[in-house]
């Protein structure tokens, strides 16, 4: 990722690190945590595994895997922004976390049985060449036969639908920009941004074949303006 579009996103997540869960909630009227539990259920669990919660900010997705993966499961989380891994080592203070950028994982191949990103990869989208190159990342962090599991917006396939998701996203950021300091504005401006251009379900089947990944598929939520992808290495 350029360095400067790396600085924007920390910015960005520097701004909102102290009201992340709470605004998530609010935008997705609650909606977000039933998501992350979709995804989770498509988790093969037959078996302890280890578990690498990617671009995990404050532990959402980290927390729900080491409540909901089979006893004797090994969790961690890593993402690049300090704030963020604050909030979640303070949170879940008995699982390790890493400071690390999604592109350059500190953990040898094949560490893992499982690596999740929710809501994450449109930040890692800033350009196909870094989305390219964390995709191989996570893959190289998989053991062979692992799976990579992802929870995120996905433009609906309905032209009916997509008008209204567009007026809900901008209506909701508006009024979460209306109601939080001003140093977070410029934030969810963003947001609203990457939601609204983040690439279809289809296209992101296509970057995780492209990657390397295989038997990628996927599932639509909440009329297509959510998508699971799983893939196995």
């Amino acid at each position: 990722m350029p360095e400067r579009e790396r600085g924007a996103i920390e910015r960005f997540y520097d701004a909102i690190a102290g009201r992340y869960e709470l605004v998530n909630g609010f935008l997705t009227l609650g909606l977000d945590g039933l998501w992350r539990r979709k995804a989770v259920s498509f988790v093969p669990a037959a078996r302890p595994l280890r578990a690498l919660d990617a671009c995990c900010g404050t532990g959402d997705m980290t927390e729900l895997l080491s409540r909901r993966l089979p006893a004797g499961s090994a969790v961690a989380g890593a993402d690049f922004n300090a704030a963020m891994l604050s909030r979640a080592r303070a949170r879940l203070p008995g699982l390790p976390f890493f400071g690390a950028p999604a592109s350059a994982l500190p953990f040898p191949d094949g560490s893992f049985d499982l690596v999740t990103v929710s809501f994450a990869t449109r930040n890692l989208a800033s350009s196909p060449e870094g989305l390219a190159a964390c995709l191989r990342e996570f893959l190289r962090v998989l053991r062979p036969g692992g799976t990579f599991l992802q929870v995120e917006s996905s433009v609906p396939p309905s032209a009916f639908v997509r008008p209204f998701f567009r007026l809900y996203v901008r209506t909701m950021l508006s009024l979460a920009a209306a109601l939080l300091p001003r140093d977070s504005r410029a934030a969810y401006r963003y947001l609203g941004s990457s939601v609204l251009t983040f690439m279809d379900a289809d296209a992101m089947t296509g970057e995780l074949l492209s990657a390397g990944f295989a038997r990628a598929r996927y599932e639509r939520l909440f009329p297509g303006a959510v998508a699971v992808h799983i893939a196995v290495k």
